[in-house]
């Protein structure tokens, strides 16, 4: 873990709820939950040629979460194991379907879950019930291949 954030390209800022104030990801879960998100984060970084991937979100509030059409009222964001992604070289589609074969094939361990939507790939590491277990979603309008 770095000052800065829990790895050295994903910083505290980018996970802070996007709220009106901004709330920083809780303290408690720094240690343990950010770390398995930024682990998780670097790989994928990896996957996607190494270089800067766009978060769209990370840790809400309950509140902020709330406020969001569609969002899930237990979202693995709320949690602080979420995170939204883009990437300017890859198509969401794209980076879905690298993400899925790397889960499959051992290189995300961590990862727990994936949602495809129109311009955003969601990852998260929740815990896997049964272990090994990938939950995978598609957003209004979207279709998983």
């Amino acid at each position: 873990m770095t000052l800065l954030g829990p790895s050295p390209h994903l910083s505290w800022s980018e996970l802070a709820c996007h709220d009106h104030a901004r709330t920083p990801y809780p303290t408690i879960w720094r240690a343990d939950r950010a770390v398995q998100l930024a682990q998780t984060f670097e790989k994928v970084r990896e996957l996607l040629g190494n270089v800067a991937i766009v978060i769209l979100s990370g840790y809400r509030t309950e509140a902020f979460n709330a406020t969001l059409e569609g969002a899930a009222s237990k979202s693995q964001h709320v949690q602080g194991r979420a995170l939204d992604i883009w990437h300017q070289a890859h198509e969401p589609i794209d980076i879905y379907r690298m993400l899925r074969v790397a889960q499959e094939d051992g290189r995300l361990p961590l990862l727990g879950g994936l949602g495809l939507y129109r311009s955003f790939v969601h990852m998260d590491v929740r815990p896997k019930v049964p272990a090994g277990h990938l939950a995978t979603w598609a957003g209004r309008g979207v279709t998983l291949p």
